[in-house]
């Protein structure tokens, strides 16, 4: 599976014929031990899709990734990415805490009524947002994530390593601990232990806090009882779903006509790459336009 999906280039790996992951793996004879115990935890994390529905294209080109390179995170958090990119561009060029009604080309109009003329506009949000935004714009559907997060003096596990649920049952998909690999993320010695939930469950956060202490509990011992809770967040809009020949062509358009643009990971591979890649697409389209 190495050779096949890091041989020739990139823009070869999406020419491969389109299936959907989990008859791509069956296809190249991985047994059903090593399908439910590895490949729907890990991918199912990946995608948020633990039936494997996701294009087998996604399989591969994630698969190249993590062959031919490390997996990192930010030091000092996600935030940076978007920091270094204001950290070039004027602080009073910069309008946060302001909702917009709809866009146009050369035109936003907030909702308190002003418009705002540009040159260019660019729409840099989730799919499902940019079909509310945008008239005719063609509906993304996403797949869903709940993410828990708590604060520990020990750390249940000494390497920067990712814990998968190989036993199909309880409620986690898998965790991790950000401050084994930077400590940046956690305060003093205290760890920080982030859970993945797929998709949103009915629980409301205190019901589903006690289901996922109760399945830590099991991997972990009774010490899981005092670890702190920080956080929950049920992210509704966490990935687009790229079911079979979503991908033919790898990817969407991103002008949609002059001085209207629009990018995300629903324009490229659905992922923190892909909405980069966008976004570095859309960049060289805006700077040709505009030249």
């Amino acid at each position: 599976m190495r050779r096949k999906t890091t041989s020739g280039t990139l823009d070869s790996l999406f020419e491969h014929p389109e299936t959907s992951t989990l008859l791509a793996i069956k296809e190249m004879g991985f047994s059903d031990g090593m399908i439910n115990r590895f490949f729907k935890p890990f991918f199912g994390g990946i995608f948020l899709d633990r039936s494997l529905e996701t294009s087998s294209r996604m399989l591969e080109f994630t698969f190249r990734m993590f062959s031919t390179g490390d997996t990192v995170i930010p030091e000092q958090g996600m935030g940076q990415i978007p920091k270094q990119l204001a950290s070039h561009i004027p602080s009073d060029a910069i309008q946060t805490q302001t909702a917009v009604r709809t866009v146009k080309p050369h035109i936003v109009e907030l909702s308190c009524g002003e418009v705002l003329r540009a040159n260019a506009v660019v729409v840099a949000t989730e799919g499902h947002r940019s079909t509310k935004l945008i008239d005719g714009f063609p509906e993304v559907n996403g797949r869903s994530a709940t993410c828990l997060y708590f604060a520990t003096d020990k750390s249940p596990v000494s390497e920067p390593v990712l814990i998968i649920n190989g036993e199909n049952q309880g409620v986690i998909n898998n965790l991790c601990v950000p401050s084994a690999v930077s400590p940046t993320y956690s305060a003093g010695n205290s760890a920080l232990i982030s859970v993945t939930v797929l998709g949103n469950p009915d629980q409301d956060n205190k019901v589903l806090e006690e289901l996922v202490r109760e399945h830590l509990s099991e991997w972990f011992g009774l010490d899981v009882q005092y670890w702190q809770h920080l956080r929950t967040y049920r992210i509704q809009h966490a990935l687009p779903q790229v079911h079979p020949l979503a991908l033919t062509p790898p990817q969407r358009p991103i002008k949609l006509e002059t001085g209207l643009y629009v990018c995300g990971d629903h324009r490229d591979t659905p992922s923190v790459h892909g909405a980069m890649v966008s976004g570095r697409r859309i960049a060289e389209v805006v700077v040709k336009d505009l030249r």
